[in-house]
Order: C-alpha cells, then sequence, then structure tokens
C-alpha cells in the first residue's frame, strides 16, 4: 500500500506495474490449467469405454479428478489474491484522486496512473469473458463424456461453487471500476482537464495497438505454415489418394482463417480511432502531453502492418488460384465445401482500399 506521503509518480507507476504482473500471472496459469482440458483426453476416454477397458477408464478418470481438483484450489486461492490486489488499488486510486481534485488539481503526474485504472474495465471485462466461456467448455465436456465417477461428479460440484465465488470478485471489483471510470469523467468536465484526457486516448490508442499486434505477429506465421502445407499444384502429377489429403488441409486453413478473421474489424476500429484522435487534437498539445515521437511510432508501425496485411491477401490469392486446380481435378466443386474464403478476400480488399486511400 502507498502511504500518503509516499505518493508520486513514480511509486503510482510502481504499484500499476506490480497490480499488472500479479494478474498477468494468474491468467498464464489459468490458461495453462484449462488448456488441460483439451480433446485428446476426452477422445481417449471414449475409445476406452468403447473398448471397455476399464482399467484405462479409471486412469483417464484419474487425470480428469486431478485436474478438476487442481482448476478448483487454483480459483480458491487466487479469489482473495486478486481481491486484495484490487482492493489496494481502489484505495490507492482514491487517494491519487483527492490528489488532483481537491488538494493539487492543476497536477499532471498521476495522468499516467489514472489513465491505467480507468481503461480496467475493458480488461475486466474480457477477463470475465474468459472465465465464464471456459468455464461453459469444461462442463460441457464433462457433460458429454461417457462415463463418469463419483468423484468426478463431487469434485465437479465444488469446482462449479469455486467458479461462483471467483466470478463474485471479479464482478465486484468491476462494479469499483465503473464508479472510477464516472468520477474521473467527472473530474474531467469540471476542470476541462484536456492533459489528462489525452493521456487516457493515447494509453487506449497503444494498448489497442499491442493487442492487436500481439495477435497479428501470430495470425500472419500461422497461416503462412499453413499455406506452405499445400504443395503447388503440377498438371504433370497424378495426386491419387493425397488429393483428399490436401483438400482435407485446404478446409482446416480456411476454418482457421474463418473462426481468426475478427482482427480485421478491431484493425478498422483502431485506425479509425487512430484518426479521431488526430482530429481532436492538436499537433502541439499531443507533443507537450504524450511526447513528442508518439505519432511518428504509431504511424511508424502502421506502416509496417499495413504491407504485412497487403501481403497477406496476396498470398490468399495465389492460394485460392492453386487450390481451384485441385478441386477441379478431384471434380469437387469448392463452393460446395464447407468454407469459402470469398467473404474474407472482399473484406480484405476493403481493407487495402482504405489502407491505399489514407
Amino acid at each position: 500500500m502507498i502511504q500518503n506521503n509516499d505518493l508520486d509518480s513514480e511509486t503510482s507507476d510502481e504499484f500499476m506495474d506490480e497490480y499488472k504482473s500479479v494478474h498477468q500471472d494468474f491468467y498464464d496459469n489459468y490458461l495453462q490449467i484449462i488448456e488441460s482440458f483439451d480433446d485428446d483426453l476426452i477422445y481417449s476416454l471414449e475409445e476406452a469405454f468403447e473398448e471397455n477397458d476399464l482399467k484405462r477408464v479409471d486412469s483417464i478418470h484419474e487425470i480428469l479428478l486431478n485436474t478438476l481438483k487442481e482448476l478448483s484450489n487454483y480459483l480458491n486461492k487466487s479469489g482473495p489474491l486478486l481481491n486484495e490486489e484490487n482492493n489496494k488499488l481502489y484505495e490507492n486510486f482514491n487517494k491519487v484522486f483527492q490528489i488532483i481534485n481537491i488538494e493539487n488539481p492543476n497536477t499532471s503526474e498521476f495522468n499516467s496512473f489514472i489513465a491505467e485504472v480507468f481503461l480496467l474495465p475493458e480488461v475486466y471485462l474480457s477477463t470475465i469473458e474468459l472465465i465464464s466461456h471456459s468455464q461453459y467448455n469444461i462442463f460441457n465436456k464433462i457433460i458429454l463424456l461417457p462415463v463418469i465417477n463419483e468423484n468426478i461428479e463431487k469434485q465437479s460440484v465444488e469446482l462449479l461453487t469455486s467458479y461462483e465465488k471467483f466470478q463474485k470478485i471479479l464482478n465486484r471489483f468491476l462494479e469499483k471500476m465503473v464508479t472510477i471510470k464516472n468520477q474521473t469523467q467527472t473530474l474531467i468536465k469540471n476542470t476541462n482537464n484536456k492533459t489528462l484526457q489525452i493521456t487516457i486516448d493515447s494509453t487506449h490508442l497503444i494498448s489497442n495497438l499491442e493487442n492487436i499486434e500481439d495477435y497479428l505477429d501470430d495470425y500472419f506465421i500461422t497461416i503462412k505454415e499453413k499455406v506452405n502445407e499445400i504443395p503447388k499444384y503440377d498438371s504433370k502429377i497424378s495426386y491419387g489418394l493425397n488429393l483428399d489429403y490436401i483438400l482435407i488441409k485446404d478446409n482446416v486453413l480456411k476454418e482457421y482463417i474463418i473462426d481468426n478473421n475478427e482482427w480485421i474489424e478491431d484493425y478498422k476500429n483502431f485506425l479509425e480511432e487512430y484518426t479521431n484522435y488526430k482530429e481532436n487534437y492538436s499537433q502541439l498539445l499531443i507533443i507537450e502531453s504524450i511526447g513528442y515521437d508518439f505519432i511518428p511510432r504509431i504511424n511508424f508501425w502502421i506502416n509496417d502492418k499495413n504491407k504485412h496485411i497487403i501481403e497477406y491477401c496476396e498470398i490468399l490469392e495465389k492460394y485460392e488460384k492453386n487450390i481451384k486446380k485441385f478441386y477441379q481435378q478431384s471434380k469437387e466443386k469448392e463452393e460446395l465445401t464447407e468454407i469459402s474464403l470469398n467473404k474474407h478476400l472482399k473484406n480484405l480488399n476493403y481493407l487495402i482500399k482504405d489502407i491505399n486511400n489514407d
């Protein structure tokens, strides 16, 4: 906890770094545990049950039981820890808010801290969605298991209770975060504090940029790997049974693209947010409040990503021309397969037109 006499921009930023580190550790460990509930485990149990291999069934049940216990214990341990960190954050924010609202309204040294806290509701909403979605997936898999024992039933009930307690902690803090957001908006409105507002908007811009960057880099690498798994068509070669395998690979690639194509809308929203940002704030205010290199850094990033997007579109267009030749050999109509990239390619072309117009 930061004491009033120790409170400055450096200590508040250090506390925020520590706070985010605790939550990131929880997030990483949680994902690692829930990945244990993979489809391979479910398939293995189904296979063992069909083969009446009771010893293997018991072994898989033991693995599943231990994973359920691990997840329940982790949620029970993490809930109070995150709650303690959340309470510290709330108290520290109130101390900062008292300083800028009453003692020294003109200070800007806490703007970075306030901006980070102001944007936390978005982070918490995504965390709550992750928890809810993963909880649904886990229990759905348990329900669909061909056979479970009494211990798994009992542990499933305990896990459900653990989830409910944990989500109450998240939802309570989210309510506090909404209160903080409202307080900050009122302060900005009453004091016309443009420096604080531009700090919040800049922090939000950078946060969205980082999220897109982390995702897009992995996405483009994955696409290139999957495209490279499909050979270049050669009319002199008879592909035989490999043809079915190639068309299955094509569907896998297209499923991945369609399931992960939200980045296009996210990127459009980011570009729109950035355009509004530059229209709302003068270049001088941005330089004085955020730094002279802020706009050049974002422009450099956008130019780099635009090059990758254009390259990605070219890769897919070449891929589509190549894969059509395999479908012609198989005498199947590509539009009758599960997935088509037509809509995705159109959206990409619209995005590239916007990029080129900018």
